[in-house]
């Protein structure tokens, strides 16, 4: 547990609730798991929690991780696009295949790279990179409404994301064409 959270006086209890995620989020894991992240909020109801969550992260396999837009503040370029279509995909499923990553541009194939390195193991025999974290099976039995919102909300991401990585001419190999938007 970093520092800033277990050491004597703790540096994050005493900040405003989303503030304290905010923080979390950025400085520390990739991936986190919602009872690590209800250790932040001992005072604050689970409904409450959610929410703050729900702005600040995404949904991946169980766990929570921070939206791009909390780490990229206002970036919106390759490295954006990269790691929120990475996302997308461990959204999915735990393991990605070379093919879905080696397309597009050489910039964007570079930055999801760089997110894969960050979120995942590359596993060359098997050609694929594999989420480092498992899932958080826990959470997705317990709150099964908010992994329906979090599924919904990566339907109506997904539609955008190919588009922006495609031209919206052709579908991503392996990913389930949404028709909700």
């Amino acid at each position: 547990m970093p520092c800033f959270l277990s050491c004597s006086g703790g540096v994050l209890l005493p900040l405003p609730l989303e503030e304290r995620y905010k923080r979390w989020l950025r400085e520390g894991p990739p991936a986190n798991r919602f009872n690590t992240l209800k250790h932040l909020a001992p005072n604050d109801s689970i409904e409450n929690v959610l929410g703050v969550l729900q702005k600040l992260a995404c949904l991946v396999q169980g766990l929570w991780v921070p939206k791009t837009s909390l780490l990229l503040e206002g970036y919106h370029g390759a490295e954006g696009l990269a790691r929120d279509y990475i996302l997308l995909l461990f959204s999915k499923d735990p393991v990605i295949s070379y093919e879905k990553v080696n397309i597009g541009n050489g910039n964007l194939v570079t930055a999801m790279k760089g997110v894969l390195n960050i979120l995942a193991i590359e596993r060359p025999l098997l050609r694929d990179w594999k989420f480092k974290e498992p899932p958080d099976t826990m959470f997705t039995k317990l709150y099964p409404n908010i992994v329906k919102e979090q599924e919904q909300a990566w339907e109506r991401a997904e539609k955008r994301l190919t588009e922006s990585i495609f031209g919206g001419v052709r579908g991503v190999g392996g990913l389930k064409s949404s028709s909700k938007t």
